[in-house]
């Protein structure tokens, strides 16, 4: 497992309790943008954390089988998910054409190289099948996001290497509308949409805010690490820096809609 996956690993129990919540919001719309009916459907959930994609995808009526880099994340409420295997979303244990479809919510992000996560997307899905992904567009920091940061540097939080990298070379690969396209052109899939889209996460208290970011998976494991006196006073301190009239958190989100060609939608596979 690599840097990231040990990291969201360590983070498992404290994302289910904090971040898992604001993420059920992201893909419930990511899987809104489905182009047709997803009930029966076999589809695969790459990078599916704690299970919020494979709930909207069930509650569609989708088959959900789950993958994840980090066994502690498909161990998250594991009665009543789908079938789930630890696996890395550029070398997914699936035969060729093995599902109808697959969706990955924030994975491209984390990706030095995401178009080979959309290839491997295609190479498991049928021709014709459809291909969802989510990334988080370009933007500035929420004021509430460096508010919460500041409180846990006093209490002596660094970024971890791994964040750092991610956010300022990863991540801008794939967060703009033309890169996300030419991303998913590069993996030889069709692209039928990429849409830009502010999403109510559910985030407009401190409270809530505070929990979100102190329970990510570069933060988690610091917070962990507090003796429990030190644990809450940080908590307490962050909510108090956001105050009662915190701005909402409606982060810009892109939504991929693709589809792997066929004879008649492209190249042939």
């Amino acid at each position: 497992m690599n840097e990231i996956g040990s990291a969201y690993a360590a983070a498992a129990d404290a994302w289910a309790g904090g971040p898992s919540a604001i993420y059920q919001r992201l893909a419930d719309a990511l899987v809104r943008c489905a182009p047709s009916p997803l009930a029966g459907l076999r589809i695969a959930d790459l990078g599916a954390g704690t299970g919020t994609v494979s709930r909207s995808l069930g509650d569609a009526g989708a088959r959900v089988v789950a993958f994840d880099l980090a066994a502690e994340m498909l161990d998250q409420g594991r009665r009543g998910r789908p079938p789930g295997a630890v696996a890395d979303v550029t070398a997914l244990p699936v035969i060729d054409d093995g599902v109808d479809g697959a969706v990955a919510a924030f994975v491209l992000n984390h990706l030095p190289r995401p178009e080979s996560g959309l290839a491997e997307m295609g190479r498991v899905t049928r021709p014709g099948g459809m291909i969802l992904a989510s990334t988080f567009a370009q933007q500035p920091r929420h004021s509430a996001k460096v508010a919460v940061d500041e409180v846990a540097a006093r209490f002596g939080y660094r970024p971890p290497g791994w964040y750092e990298e991610m956010k300022r070379a990863v991540e801008p690969l794939s967060a703009s509308t033309p890169l996300l396209t030419a991303l998913a052109e590069q993996a030889g899939l069709v692209v039928v949409s990429v849409e830009s889209k502010s999403v109510d996460v559910g985030a407009d208290t401190a409270e809530v805010i505070t929990a979100y970011r102190l329970s990510m998976a570069q933060v988690a494991p610091f917070v962990a690490g507090l003796a429990p006196d030190r644990r809450d006073a940080l908590r307490a301190e962050a909510v108090a820096a956001l105050g009662p009239d915190v701005e909402p958190m409606r982060p810009e989100v892109l939504f991929l809609v693709a589809q792997v060609p066929t004879s008649t939608t492209g190249a042939p596979r």
